[in-house]
């Protein structure tokens, strides 16, 4: 028996859109710890010099590997953005 790593099979993902809640932000709090990372969004509803007002806030949470994963492909996003404004 070998010991080397098999790669998974990658499954079909199938996501029903009507169940996923959307929402509109502009605004994006980050924090972390040695296990989570916390993403804070919302809308920005008022702002001033002394106080910003975020409205319909929701937190994502998800694990130090999967935001490794996640940052990953973002990074892909951004490449593809930049070449495909380089094309235009």
């Amino acid at each position: 028996m070998s010991n080397q790593p098999t790669e998974k099979p990658k499954a079909e993902i199938e996501i029903q859109q009507s169940q996923i809640p959307t929402f509109y932000v502009n605004f994006t709090g980050i924090a972390q710890s040695n296990y989570e990372i916390t993403f804070t969004m919302g809308r920005i509803k008022e702002a001033s010099d002394k106080k910003v007002k975020i409205d319909g806030a929701t937190s994502i949470i998800m694990s130090v590997e999967f935001f490794k994963t996640f940052a990953d492909l973002i990074k892909q996003i951004e490449k593809n953005l930049e070449n495909s404004q380089k094309g235009e």
